[in-house]
């Protein structure tokens, strides 16, 4: 089972990196013909990730963030931005279960799939080798709740674009009907129980 995620690099402005290296890596995307995703390091719903297409805009985003007091606006994710069809699939998983899968549709006009922002969650048939991904994701950051959002690749395949460790599970039980809720509270109980 191999589910690589986007190719990406992060750097802190101000701190590791100096800011010239930002332009630099927009170049470097321009000249590989690539748009790609600038989703922040904290947030929530789609919120403040900006598709980019070209260098004015990125260079737009990354003085908008640097305006934010907040540190963590100030480090700086590029992610190769994938063309999917319209959806994703997200799995929610608790302990050492993948509880179930669920499509994500985005609205006409949005490339994003966040339920927040209008996509639509439908159930997905969760098979053996989304259920593996979705526990060597949890295994590889140390998860016992979280949710794995994985893209279908054109030839088949899978590629894990982003492992939430807070999410949220409103569409995930309007999709599947999984008590997730329960499920999380026993979880806990158990684990706490030993």
């Amino acid at each position: 089972c191999s589910a690589p995620p986007p190719r990406s690099k992060t750097t802190a402005s101000r701190r590791t990196f100096p800011s010239s290296m930002l332009g630099v890596a927009g170049t470097m995307y321009w000249r590989l013909e690539l748009s790609f995703s600038k989703p922040p390091p904290i947030g929530s719903w789609g919120r403040l990730i900006a598709l980019i297409k070209d260098l004015s805009s990125f260079n737009t985003i990354i003085e908008h963030r640097d305006m934010i007091a907040n540190k963590l606006m100030k480090t700086h994710v590029i992610q190769e931005y994938i063309d999917i069809p319209n959806r994703d699939i997200r799995t929610l998983v608790v302990g050492d279960e993948v509880l179930a899968a669920m499509f994500r549709y985005r609205r006409d006009g949005d490339w994003r799939t966040n339920v927040a922002r209008g996509g639509v969650p439908v159930m997905a048939y969760l098979n053996e080798e989304l259920k593996e991904i979705s526990l060597k994701a949890a295994e590889a950051i140390g998860g016992e709740i979280l949710s794995v959002d994985v893209f279908e690749m054109g030839d088949g395949t899978y590629l894990v674009n982003e492992i939430n460790g807070c999410p949220e599970f409103k569409g995930f039980i309007q999709a599947t009907g999984v008590d997730v809720a329960s499920k999380i509270i026993n979880y806990l109980l158990k684990t706490a129980r030993g």
